[in-house]
């Protein structure tokens, strides 16, 4: 989910927070719970030029930053601790932007039965999206990731990687958003 000069995106909060951005990132890189009230305020372009077009969807570090029309669809759905919330643009350009915490966490990834898989950091895996791109590697659930959330984290993954339900990745791809946001199916092991 990068683009050029998404680089230049920079995400900051604005007023007295109890922890810092860089403390909020790591908490939640850890799994931890966060006070929402921590979370970036303001997005700034620090670029020559804004993209053209501009993007719908992308990450800035653990945060998803996404336009009203991903946002609205993702209020319709169970984000379990997750939060939607409006970023403050200041620049000039027109551009709205919301803010999104993947909070919800899931242990429902099957790593021995997922082939599309390679070796992380700490013991962890990472996604081998070459091989799901291929279509020769394949990401498995437990049925437990039918229950709950529909935008979730998977605590084995060595990165901040977001998994959706079904219907939530049926309404966003009615979005026309396959170019900025790649979806790749997951079998369930029932």
């Amino acid at each position: 989910m990068s683009f050029p000069g998404s680089d230049n995106f920079i995400l900051s909060q604005v007023g007295e927070h109890e922890r810092s951005l860089a403390q909020v990132a790591g908490a939640i890189a850890e799994g931890k719970a966060i006070d929402l009230n921590d979370l970036p305020t303001r997005l700034e372009f620090s670029g020559p030029d804004l993209p053209k077009p501009m993007p719908r969807i992308f990450a800035r570090g653990v945060f998803l930053i996404v336009a009203p029309d991903v946002a609205e669809v993702l209020s319709r759905f169970d984000l379990g601790v997750g939060h939607v919330w409006p970023l403050e643009c200041s620049d000039p350009g027109g551009y709205a932007y919301f803010g999104v915490y993947v909070g919800e966490e899931k242990s429902s990834w099957q790593r021995e039965k997922s082939t599309a898989k390679r070796p992380g950091h700490k013991g962890k895996f990472r996604m081998d999206c070459l091989s799901l791109k291929r279509g020769d590697g394949s990401v498995v659930l437990g049925p437990e990731a039918l229950e709950g959330a529909d935008l979730w984290v998977e605590p084995s993954h060595s990165t901040v990687l977001a998994f959706f339900s079904e219907g939530l990745a049926e309404a966003l791809m009615d979005l026309s958003l396959a170019d900025e946001l790649p979806f790749w199916e997951c079998q369930i092991d029932e």
